[in-house]
């Protein structure tokens, strides 16, 4: 495995190599390797892919995190989308009576 790291230009750099599925049974065999981590792409996070200068993920992997943040992410643009709407339409007024409640206007 540090042959195909150094293969790839990864060489003495630090990686972080995020396994997906099966390919969790790979993890013992980067644990040797200098500079280099590994984690379950389910646990990935920020605070890990920040400290390395090198990210390896199989396409499985990287499938599997579009999914995960894709939908989160069309979630909360429909969300801003509807509170923008909301924010544009035009305000009706209703005129009170006297005893607080809202009047009909007849034609």
């Amino acid at each position: 495995m540090a042959k195909g790291l150094s293969r790839i230009g990864i060489g003495n750099k630090s990686a972080l190599l995020a396994f997906y599925g099966k390919e969790v049974e790979n993890e013992r065999i980067s644990r040797n390797i200098e500079k280099v981590s590994s984690i379950e792409i389910e646990k990935l996070n920020v605070f890990d892919a920040l400290n390395v200068k090198f990210i390896v993920i199989s396409q499985e992997g990287l499938d599997y995190l579009e999914k995960k943040y894709s939908n989160n992410f069309e979630r909360d643009s429909k969300n801003q989308q509807t509170k923008e709407a909301e924010k544009n339409q035009p305000k009706t007024q209703s005129k009170k009576g006297k005893d607080g409640l809202a009047k009909e206007q007849k034609k």
